[in-house]
């Protein structure tokens, strides 16, 4: 994925739904994202969220080297028909879910938050004031939803601008602060204000200060991503001293911000040596986590990976039962399926691919991404499976040629905050922004 934008991500997990998503008869809900050939972006709630103005908001070193020698650590959705733009720039939209008895688990995720936040706060006499603390529920609690802050959404300009404080403390169970760096094989923050220093608080601690208001939240650093690119994940899990290096300067870095875990972003490990060693990283990561918390008495640290749906990427950089063994829980980027990389319209994250596609295309989709990694060996109760709430948009080479595999000459217009031809977050797409597309 290209990180050149400010985006939000939002993973989200039903243990109980899931697997009926990957029944062939069964209940199919919309739970979307991937990550294929040049991958652009990756969403987050601040990309999702309403523009925050006038908001009453919520005020919420690198480590020094340790001695390696000694260190020996002991972790029914409502579809609603665009219409035709007189510029013929597709843009897709995002409709609101329609709320049912049986509800998806991003549909019951956000009504139980918003059920927290009505009806009246008596003592409780009036039977129906229990709706009023869903996610105390047995069932609420299996839910995950994941979410992805991205560092470099400060620098939007003007009301797209979108900090830590700005976060419903409420709204995930896990936010993931990307991204953190690598300097010399060592881990490191990314931007200048990330770490609080000379008596300005960065962004590290602005972000955890969200569990004074929900002490339930974890937080986790990612590194990697896109523009990160694969060199260094190559030369950091190359060899069991490279590896060590990295998880030496790890852990205390993690704790010294008050980290709950890490996530790892690698895009993407190819070849037999890449899936060898990412499974021994992730192996000896999770070890030094599990040994730490049983000295220091300190919950164990988290291990996450934000892994791609492609095919090709996953098989050939992925031993997926030993992946799936040592990560608390596994990031499936099921969106991005198709964008402004490519010369033809297509779905953004289709739940099913459309009829139209080629053998090989058929294969993106949200269905197929995700069969694909349960059959390759993943615990479907592992699975988090990316939604995207933004838009790719593309520019038709025929105007009057708008169906999905039309032919297109680019990506359309820029959002005023996102700045990014071919992609709209859900703030910048309104209702007369879109075309009729047809299946």
């Amino acid at each position: 994925m290209n990180f050149d934008g400010p985006l939000w991500v939002c993973f989200i997990l039903q243990a109980l739904i899931l697997p009926v998503l990957l029944e062939p008869q069964g209940i199919r809900r919309s739970l979307f994202r991937p990550r294929l050939r040049n991958k652009t972006n990756r969403i987050g709630l601040s990309d999702s969220l309403p523009i925050p103005t006038n908001l009453n908001r919520r005020m919420i070193d690198n480590v020094g080297d340790e001695d390696k020698e000694d260190f020996r650590p002991t972790r029914k959705t409502i579809i609603r028909r665009p219409v035709l733009r007189k510029d013929s720039v597709f843009r897709p939209r995002i409709s609101a879910p329609e709320i049912e008895p049986i509800l998806s688990p991003s549909q019951e995720t956000s009504v139980a938050y918003k059920l927290q936040n009505i009806g009246p706060k008596n003592s409780g006499k009036n039977k129906f004031n229990r709706i009023s603390e869903p996610m105390e529920t047995k069932k609420a609690k299996e839910y995950k939803v994941v979410c992805y802050y991205t560092n470099w959404s400060q620098y939007r300009p003007k009301n797209g601008k979108f900090m830590p404080e700005d976060i419903d403390p409420q709204l995930c169970t896990h936010i993931i602060f990307a991204f953190g760096w690598l300097k010399k094989g060592r881990i490191s923050s990314l931007e200048a204000n990330d770490e609080s220093k000379d008596g300005k608080v960065g962004l590290y601690e602005k972000m955890n200060l969200l569990k004074k208001a929900n002490p339930k939240l974890k937080v986790l650093l990612a590194i990697g991503g896109w523009s990160f690119g694969t060199q260094k994940f190559k030369d950091m899990s190359a060899s069991r001293y490279a590896r060590q290096n990295f998880i030496f300067s790890t852990i205390p870095f993690l704790r010294k911000h008050n980290f709950d875990g890490l996530d790892l972003d690698w895009e993407y490990p190819k070849g037999s040596d890449d899936k060898k060693n990412l499974v021994s990283l992730l192996k000896e990561i999770r070890q030094a986590f599990e040994a730490e918390s049983a000295e220091t008495r300190e919950p164990r640290l988290l291990l996450t990976a934000a892994v791609p749906v492609g095919p090709e990427n996953v098989q050939g950089g992925y031993d997926v039962p030993a992946v799936s063994q040592y990560l608390d829980f596994i990031n499936v980027m099921a969106y991005d399926f198709h964008g402004k990389w490519e010369n033809t319209v297509g779905h953004n994250a289709p739940l099913y691919a459309p009829s139209s596609d080629s053998a090989w295309r058929k294969q993106l989709s949200v269905d197929a991404a995700t069969k694909l990694w349960v059959r390759l060996g993943a615990p479907k109760e592992k699975l988090i499976i990316g939604m995207p709430t933004y838009g790719r948009s593309f520019t038709l080479s025929n105007s009057g040629n708008y169906f999905v595999n039309a032919p297109s000459s680019g990506g359309g217009k820029a959002g005023v905050f996102s700045r990014e031809a071919g992609f709209l977050a859900y703030y910048e797409v309104r209702v007369t922004d879109v075309v009729v597309v047809q299946f």
